[in-house]
């Protein structure tokens, strides 16, 4: 599912990729797999690329869990795709707050865990 997401971006996309998507994606989350957070970034990027507005709302990093090794990354991961793709389309310098802003929360509570 992710090397479609990668795909997203190449001139080798093609149209069939977003049912493939979503028909990978949906079996996955019927079998009960453990990382719906890492889930929905690949869809979330995916759009990203895609169609804007979808991949903004899915790709936003605040509403994924937060809990677990597989979601923090899923969270970072958004994050930076977020990032990348607001400098992309010219809002690089608001993105980068942002990023920041989350970025010093999360380390508060790093903190606050291990101190």
């Amino acid at each position: 599912m992710a090397r479609l997401a990668d795909l997203a971006r190449t001139p080798f996309r093609k149209p069939e990729d977003a049912r493939l998507l979503e028909q990978g994606l949906g079996a996955l989350r019927d079998s009960g797999a453990q990382d719906l957070a890492l889930l929905r970034h690949i869809e979330g990027r995916f759009y990203l690329e895609q169609v804007a507005h979808r991949g903004q709302a899915l790709a936003d990093a605040s509403r994924l869990p937060a809990a677990g090794v597989s979601a923090h990354k899923a969270r970072v991961y958004s994050y930076t795709s977020l990032i990348l793709d607001a400098g992309r389309t010219g809002e690089g310098a608001g993105a980068l707050r942002r990023g920041a802003r989350h970025a010093r929360a999360g380390a508060v509570r790093v903190g606050r865990r291990g101190g």
